[in-house]
């Protein structure tokens, strides 16, 4: 045999190993986006002393994302995702100048059994309107990547409230079914939250379930069940379970979520939503979870393991006025979140917002956190007919305490309940004060939005006459998405 027909009977036989490869591949979709920002903060210590900022902060940063959707099969597809945030002209090896892998999960359609859909790998969890699940780094309590967001968790001067990152890494089956002719979806969820010294003793981990049903048109349910598990050696209990007598360190953190949720569109342009959840199981009272308490006292005492009684209350309307010049949008929505009410009970009665993933970007949130609250939202938008691809929208938020406040031994409260957070000297009234946010977003084109949110936050009586200061924000932004 020549020479030469070897050469080609080999290249044949390579081309024939590779095509298997190749062939697997149906389709590729490059995707993704960027965000550049100009921010001012200003004021959110309320005129006390903000060490880290002089209580103005000032800067410019970007979000940008990269996406590859790769379809192997009809069952078989594969997702990543490349992100980075950082600040402007903030290089020198800092870590805000990395890379972060945002998304990398694989899909597996009519795995083993054709109603089930497996979703492995780094991926985001949104259920109902993300009041319990949404956001893994939620209020502050940032991973670490999201350092390109983070300064230190929980202070004022801390963005990771507008961090792009809302990843969990999980496993997560969907069964989809058919009911009584309508569609049952269940997810059934494990994440890893924490590995922490990739020690069993020392892990975070989340399970879950959720099943929204379509009940006909005009009515969608939804049922869940979510469990955050802390063990011993996590960050919240390093020093064990404290049952009053002695450490336990056998005990671990077992917080329960249980709720309902429902969404009824049966009214010519009017949306009612109601969610209701109620939490149970056991939670850790420890100098991280509750930096403003005095412990040693009756049945708290340092990394005591309380019983948990808290739940939360959300009621929303939208609604559409039809055939008005400007497209007007009306909404209300009041948001009840339980507080503790005593430091001697045996349960705790705060809520816990788990991983929500509804108030990012406010100036009340970075303040109060997401727990303790009557909260009451009335929104308003408009599309005017005199600018083409304007909207213009209008929040304004009341909040008042479910249990007031009182200033540590030592110093203020830490209003966030976030060790780290900003302190505030505060009084025994409930009312926390109002803010107003305006939203300008423009539709430069089918590819670019520019925007502008400007807030005002006006302490209420909460606050002591040194922390009532006004707080202001102001965010422009330019988006591209390709």
């Amino acid at each position: 045999m020549s020479k030469r027909l070897i050469m080609i009977c080999a290249a044949v036989l390579a081309l024939a190993f590779a095509m298997p490869a190749y062939a697997a591949v149906q389709n590729v979709k490059v995707s993704g986006d960027l965000s550049v920002n100009a921010l001012d903060r200003f004021n959110f210590a309320l005129g006390s002393t903000d060490v880290n900022c002089g209580g103005h902060q000032s800067l410019l940063y970007h979000i940008a994302r990269l996406r590859v959707d790769a379809e192997l099969t009809d069952n078989v597809s594969v997702v990543l995702r490349l992100l980075s945030e950082k600040y402007w002209d903030d290089e020198g090896g800092s870590a805000n100048t990395d890379v972060d892998l945002d998304l990398a999960y694989a899909v597996l359609r009519e795995f083993l059994y054709s109603p089930l859909t497996l979703t492995l790998g780094r991926q985001e969890l949104h259920f109902g309107n993300d009041l319990i699940i949404g956001d893994v780094d939620t209020n502050s309590l940032a991973d670490a990547s999201s350092a390109g967001m983070v300064t230190t968790a929980g202070t004022i001067t801390d963005l990771g409230d507008l961090s792009a990152r809302k990843a969990f890494e999980a496993l997560r089956g969907t069964l989809d079914y058919v009911v009584a002719d309508q569609p049952l979806t269940v997810d059934l969820v494990y994440a890893k939250i924490a590995e922490n010294t990739n020690n069993r003793n020392d892990d975070v981990n989340l399970y879950g379930a959720n099943a929204n049903y379509v009940v006909n048109d005009d009515l969608v349910t939804e049922a869940y069940f979510w469990l955050r598990e802390r063990n011993v050696g996590a960050t919240a209990n390093t020093l064990g379970i404290n049952d009053g007598l002695s450490l336990q360190n056998g005990r671990d953190e077992r917080l329960s979520t249980i709720g309902t949720r429902a969404v009824y569109t049966g009214i010519d342009n009017l949306t009612l939503q109601g969610e209701a959840a109620y939490q149970g199981g056991t939670r850790v009272y420890s100098l991280v979870n509750n930096p403003n308490q005095v412990f040693g006292t009756n049945n708290r005492l340092v990394n005591s393991l309380l019983n948990v009684d808290a739940w939360a209350l959300q009621l929303i309307a939208n609604y559409i006025l039809e055939d008005v010049r400007h497209d007007p949008v009306v909404g209300i929505s009041y948001t009840h979140l339980s507080g503790d009410e005593t430091e001697t009970s045996k349960n705790y009665k705060g809520w816990d917002p788990m991983f929500e993933n509804q108030a990012t970007g406010t100036i009340w949130n970075k303040i109060l956190g997401f727990s303790n609250c009557d909260l009451i939202n009335v929104n308003a938008s408009v599309k005017p007919d005199f600018v083409d691809d304007l909207t213009v929208s209008v929040n304004w938020y009341n909040i008042r305490l479910v249990e007031a406040l009182t200033n540590n031994a030592t110093a203020g409260s830490i209003v966030s309940g976030i060790a780290t957070g900003q302190q505030y000297t505060v009084t025994n009234n409930k009312y926390l004060g109002d803010e107003i946010d305006v939203d300008l977003i423009y539709d430069y084109t089918e590819d670019v939005q520019l925007g502008l949110n400007l807030g005002w936050f006006l302490p209420g009586d909460a606050f002591s006459k040194d922390n009532k200061d006004a707080a202001t924000q102001a965010i422009a932004s330019m988006k591209v998405t390709f």
